[in-house]
């Protein structure tokens, strides 16, 4: 990120754009979806991974067009991050999501995605979905 605060992804040495995790403004964003469901009876067993760790891992997937068992290990589990994904997915939450960043000017570059895309990993179509929401 710039000195300016600019969105825009940062570019590496190579002159790739570099993935870029939600900053502190793009997370206020998006923040209150992830919270909806929190407040009912205390949680059994493990804690709960971080959502903005996991929003971030779910990015990083769609944004390098790895598999989730590549994840790297600074982000909760692969099976937990791809579960709460999926779960996103299903109830909207991620559609959401998405279009809060859009709006906020998030951009994304979906160069390596969509090389990925004709992989059969199951996670193309998802890629699809993130960037069509991103593009409008």
């Amino acid at each position: 990120m710039n000195k300016a605060g600019s969105t825009q992804a940062a570019i590496d040495r190579s002159g790739a754009t570099a993935f870029r995790e939600l900053n502190d403004e793009e997370w206020r964003l998006v923040s209150a979806l992830h919270h909806a469901g929190d407040g009912g009876a205390p949680q059994r067993g493990r804690p709960r991974a971080a959502p903005r760790a996991m929003v971030n891992a779910a990015l990083w997937i769609l944004w390098s067009g790895a598999g989730w068992l590549t994840l790297p290990p600074h982000y909760p589990s692969p099976s937990t991050c791809r579960r709460h994904f999926e779960r996103w997915l299903a109830d909207g939450t991620w559609h959401a999501m998405t279009q809060r960043l859009a709006a906020g000017g998030r951009v994304m570059d979906c160069t390596k995605a969509v090389a990925a895309s004709d992989q059969s990993d199951g996670v193309a179509p998802l890629r699809a979905t993130f960037y069509s929401a991103l593009m409008g």
